[in-house]
């Protein structure tokens, strides 16, 4: 029987988070099936470090763009933690940007009152960070990586979480934990156009659901206002914080829209700014609007954003020169699987932490750059629960059968799953995206529900059945919770559409 002492299933900021964060006695297993979003994090973290700002303004921003449906304990927890989450970074060896007068530089980003969010590498601040924490898993003779691996199922036994179902390199297998830590990022990857790697699917959440775990806000998915369609590859996140130091957007007509809309303009919460460019181009029929840069100096912004310029220069786009032709896609999951403050679940000894965990921090909607924060404030907390509960938990004594309903075939199956995954994208890109309408949600359940049933006889028969089965499944979670809920952010819900076909961003 495999038994590690704490498994974490995820190698993005929140788990490796957790990792660092336990001592070198206990023994951890990390997870890993695909790339981590963590590391195309570009804007940085929100933090109230000037004196000029205050917790309390910090604390009313994220109310203001979660609409003040946020868990206020949460908040409070966030915020006020973030201090020493930084101190702990500098320590660990993370370098952040700095002005003129060798202070940490802040900049400012959408819905924020202050200049707050900090940086790293310029507009790599998930790359800086990450690069530098993957070091410390790899030196740590304590911390096993299992990569290339997919989770399958967890084990439950009398409500207690104590293992998980896995498949590595055909075999399938079953590793059992004193402790599970659910971080496995978002959904994103479910949509045609996104900021997610691929793979970020939000089969974890289906897994979890499928365990008896409570789950919530599924609805809520954020799009990010500013992507770039690379000539040759998928969509190139346009951080904020160009629109921070004073990028404008443009209409078809190069004229901005923003001005009349929002008291902030286009440093307007994101969800106002989603909608407001996909009605702009509904209007026009033009498939993006313009990111303005013209006014701003190129050297400047090619030292500040070294990483987006340097992306725009292979299409040909120089920042300061060029309008940015961008869109809203699918960008981060504000719901998920249903935790305390301490990351902990309604099974016991299962943990949830990051983009795939709910705490209720952010609301209907999430502020700018307060993600990387949640991971590090609620991975630190996951990680004190575990270390002052390790010493109470133990694995049931008695003999433990692992699932054997699980079968591996050689099929068709790895291109039925392709198949499925373009035909739900297509599903959640018309039916479910910025703006939705009751009978495209009901359609949407229709055909999901008709997949599903196709899929559940064979769901068991090999991995990639499963795979779909998993990702039709959170479509429908998603599906339902938008059909049950009217919207307050992130989306916006209409009761019918006069329209034949939606057009998507």
């Amino acid at each position: 029987m495999k038994t590690t002492d704490v498994l974490i299933i995820g190698t993005g900021l929140a788990g490796t988070y957790v990792a660092l964060n336990l001592p070198s006695n206990m023994e951890i297993t990390m997870l890993c099936h695909h790339s981590t979003n963590s590391t195309l994090a570009q804007g940085g973290i929100a933090i109230s470090l000037d004196q000029k700002d205050s917790f309390e303004a910090h604390i009313e921003d994220t109310l203001t763009a979660g609409r003040h449906t946020n868990n206020l304990e949460a908040v409070k927890t966030l915020i006020e933690s973030a201090p020493d989450q930084i101190h702990t970074l500098k320590e660990l060896g993370v370098e952040f940007d700095q002005d003129a007068q060798q202070n940490i530089h802040a900049t400012l980003e959408g819905g924020h009152s202050y200049p707050r969010v900090i940086h790293a590498g310029g507009d790599q601040t998930g790359q800086s960070v990450m690069s530098l924490l993957d070091q410390k898993i790899q030196s740590a003779k304590n911390i096993r990586i299992l990569s290339g691996a997919s989770l399958l199922e967890l084990v439950v036994d009398d409500q207690q979480a104590i293992g998980i179902v896995y498949e590595k390199n055909g075999i399938i297998q079953v590793l059992y934990a004193k402790h599970i830590v659910m971080a496995t990022g978002g959904l994103g990857d479910l949509y045609e156009h996104t900021t997610n790697q691929e793979g970020s699917t939000g089969e974890a959440i289906a897994i979890a659901a499928f365990a008896g775990v409570k789950c919530q806000d599924m609805r809520y998915i954020q799009f990010h206002p500013t992507a770039y369609k690379n000539k040759d590859k998928g969509y190139f996140l346009i951080t904020e914080a160009i629109r921070g130091v004073g990028a404008y957007l443009l209409d078809a007509h190069k004229k901005r829209f923003m001005e009349p809309l929002h008291p902030l303009k286009e440093l307007a919460p994101r969800d106002i700014v989603s909608k407001a460019i996909y009605d702009v181009i509904e209007s026009t029929q033009e498939p993006f609007v313009y990111l303005d840069t013209r006014h701003i100096q190129t050297a400047y912004l090619k030292e500040r954003f070294p990483n987006i310029y340097k992306t725009l220069e292979k299409d040909n786009l120089i920042l300061g020169v060029d309008l940015i032709p961008v869109t809203p896609v699918a960008h981060y999951t504000i719901g998920g699987i249903c935790t305390d403050l301490m990351g902990r679940t309604n099974l016991n000894n299962l943990y949830a932490c990051g983009e795939v965990a709910s705490t209720g921090v952010h609301g209907a909607n999430r502020l700018a750059s307060n993600s990387l924060l949640e991971c590090l404030v609620f991975g630190k907390n996951v990680a004190e629960h575990i270390v002052s509960n390790h010493e109470h938990t133990s694995l049931p004594s008695y003999s433990m059968n692992p699932p054997n309903h699980w079968k591996y075939t050689k099929t068709t199956a790895s291109q039925n799953y392709l198949i499925h995954k373009a035909y739900i994208q297509e599903i959640m890109t018309k039916h479910v995206g910025i703006v939705r309408y009751d009978n495209q949600l009901k359609l949407a359940k229709s055909k999901l529900i008709r997949l599903l049933h196709q899929l559940k006889k064979v769901r068991f028969e090999h991995v990639d059945h499963a795979k779909s089965y998993n990702l039709v499944s959170i479509s429908l979670m998603v599906v339902e919770d938008a059909l049950a809920h009217e919207s307050l952010g992130c989306h916006y819900k209409e009761k019918k559409s006069e329209k034949k076909g939606l057009k998507s961003c």
